[in-house]
């Protein structure tokens, strides 16, 4: 009974070690810590992919495995690149409203990331197909 209890312990004892081993907090990647940075207020990049979804005023898109969500405000201007070929007057970019975005067109969103994680889009080029 004896060696029951100290032998329950041991294992106890081993598995608590194990688990603290696996939990260890991990140092913030560079990225992480350089937006803790009061310093920086956001990162601009872009985002972009195939449109899977239309929620209200986001658009969800797909690359290769990858699946993002990105608001659209209200004020965000939208444009069309538009193909030689297509352009009436000889432009190649021309402003369009949300609503011809559909689901299956490739777009590209520039974005904010934000100091608390979040996306602040600031354009978005339809692509031609």
């Amino acid at each position: 009974m004896q060696n029951n209890k100290l032998f329950l312990i041991i294992i106890g004892v081993l598995i608590l070690l194990l688990l603290g081993l696996v939990f260890v907090p991990k140092a913030p990647s560079p990225l992480a810590k350089l937006m803790e940075s009061r310093v920086i207020g956001n990162i601009t990049t872009t985002a972009s992919g195939e449109v899977v979804e239309i929620t209200g005023r986001t658009l969800t898109l797909k690359s290769e495995e990858d699946i993002l969500a990105v608001p659209i405000g209200e004020e965000v201007s939208i444009y069309r690149l538009t193909q030689p070929e297509d352009a009436e007057s000889g432009e190649k970019i021309k402003k369009i409203s949300f609503e011809e975005i559909n689901i299956g067109n490739k777009v590209e969103v520039g974005v904010y990331l934000k100091a608390d994680g979040t996306l602040e889009a600031k354009h978005v080029l339809l692509l031609p197909d």
